[in-house]
């Protein structure tokens, strides 16, 4: 690259990025105002210091801030767009909460850039408050953003680590109740959110997460008894159909074998659910899943 030809680049680069140079404290004083509770102040402040400073990520960024604290969604969304746009990487977030569920509503994915910076603005607040509830709430709010994304995964690691992070805080309960809730209801996968729901169940055995853990084991237990219920009703409506037919003997044989073992399995998943129900009664009684519980233990056949 000859001399010429880097004077020009980087002259367009100062046009284009020269804003960067904008000191913190210059940036700090526009932004003052939105730390004291007046948003619009800080957005008139801060629209005067661009028309010296166009195209600032930073700037930008928390100019789309103190719009979403005026309730001006659509002009936030316009600006945070510009500033991921010059700054996918952006790493000069506020640690905002709201600003994280608006980035993280404003997303397609986990890899878009808005939410990557609505990660980032959670984990600011965890590193702030690491060691304390806070960090395990936000931690645990994370998890949440998580799994309206449907990244699985990623929210089961944030829950598991505020269960793993002290101190211990109410919401290592509500992490645990959560990590049962995504196996059972996302991965389908009831066995191991049962298991979960028992951990629950034996740790707080007196609280609200024991009651709502023993409900969801009920419920799982129930869901899986239906389904293989369902399959023995189907089967037995096969091989029932075809009696005689010889040339379907065999068939008839296997779908008959099969809805038996079905019908067992059912049978086993029906006690279960009702055992469930019923300590759920017994352990809380006045509780407010009792109405749903003894529903259905009548529904299955069981009298409480």
């Amino acid at each position: 690259m000859g001399y010429k030809f880097k004077a020009l680049f980087f002259l367009i680069c100062f046009i284009v990025y020269g804003c960067d140079r904008i000191s913190t404290k210059e940036l700090q004083r526009a932004v003052d105002p939105l730390n004291e509770g007046n948003p619009a102040l800080a957005i008139s402040k801060l629209k005067e210091l661009e028309k010296r400073h166009p195209h600032n990520p930073r700037l930008l960024y928390y100019l789309s801030l103190s719009y979403l604290r005026n309730d001006q969604t659509d002009d936030a969304l316009e600006n945070v767009e510009e500033a991921l746009s010059y700054k996918p990487n952006f790493k000069h977030v506020a640690g905002d909460v709201d600003m994280a569920n608006f980035l993280a509503g404003n997303s397609d994915d986990i890899e878009d850039p808005m939410f990557k910076a609505a990660v980032r603005e959670l984990q600011k607040i965890i590193k702030e408050h690491e060691g304390t509830e806070v960090s395990d709430e936000i931690r645990f709010h994370l998890g949440t953003v998580y799994l309206k994304k449907k990244a699985y995964k990623n929210a089961l690691n944030e829950f598991h680590e505020v269960i793993a992070n002290p101190p211990p805080t109410s919401f290592d309960r509500e992490a645990m109740l959560f990590i049962g809730d995504t196996y059972t209801d996302f991965l389908d996968d009831a066995e191991k959110g049962i298991e979960i729901y028992e951990k629950v169940v034996k740790e707080y055995p007196k609280s609200e997460a024991g009651e709502r853990a023993l409900y969801r084991i009920g419920i799982s237990l129930k869901a899986k008894m239906e389904m293989y219920k369902k399959r023995h009703n189907a089967l037995e409506k096969f091989y029932s159909s075809w009696e005689g037919v010889k040339e379907l003997e065999n068939d008839r044989r296997l779908a008959k074998e099969q809805s038996l073992q079905d019908l067992k399995i059912s049978q086993e998943f029906q006690k279960r659910a009702v055992d469930s129900f019923k300590r759920l009664l017994k352990d809380f009684s006045g509780g407010r899943f009792n109405e749903k519980a003894n529903l259905y233990l009548k529904e299955m056949g069981s009298q409480t």
